[in-house]
């Protein structure tokens, strides 16, 4: 981890405030889920899926579904999302509404990033999402779900109606 000609201080800083923040958001996820489970509510809580998330390794209860591309629900990104279900199971519907290639953002760490890919993606024409260039802060382009996405996630995983004709549309009431 330690770059050469970094100074050893800035990164435990960094790292201890990163620790404290963290600390804090995982307490108040706890209580949101014991008030959650022990009031017999139901609740639905999506994280950013990655292997080495925080809240995917080290969240007690198991990852209900997994959507490894949001841009074949019709959504900008194309990322993969956890679901926790609680106190409820999801109605496994899937919408098939692909997003155009020329729409789908894309964002986060790793390969598909690098800066050589970016470059292509951006010779396509493909729109790239703002970075923040912020560890654990996303833009707010990158937290948003699109309408056309919210639609058929409610649809296909909450209520159970099936969709015809899909299109893009923005009225995530307008199903049948």
């Amino acid at each position: 981890m330690r770059k050469q000609g970094v100074d050893i201080r800035k990164i435990y800083e960094y790292l201890l405030k990163e620790s404290t923040e963290r600390y804090k958001m995982y307490t108040l996820a706890l209580k949101m889920y014991g008030v959650i489970e022990f009031n017999n509510l139901r609740m639905i809580m999506e994280n950013p899926y990655h292997e080495v998330n925080y809240t995917n390794r080290f969240w007690f209860y198991p990852i209900t579904m997994i959507d490894k591309d949001r841009s074949r629900r019709g959504d900008y990104f194309r990322k993969p999302t956890a679901y926790w279900f609680i106190n409820c199971e999801p109605t496994k519907g899937f919408t098939e509404q692909q997003t155009p290639e020329s729409q789908i953002r894309y964002c986060g760490a790793g390969g598909s990033n690098t800066a050589k890919y970016r470059k292509k993606l951006k010779e396509k024409g493909v729109i790239l999402a703002k970075q923040s260039g912020k560890s654990g802060i996303c833009s707010e382009e990158r937290s948003i779900i699109s309408p056309d996405y919210a639609r058929n996630f409610i649809c296909d995983n909450i209520l159970g109606i099936t969709q015809r004709n899909i299109d893009r549309q923005t009225n995530i009431f307008d199903v049948l």
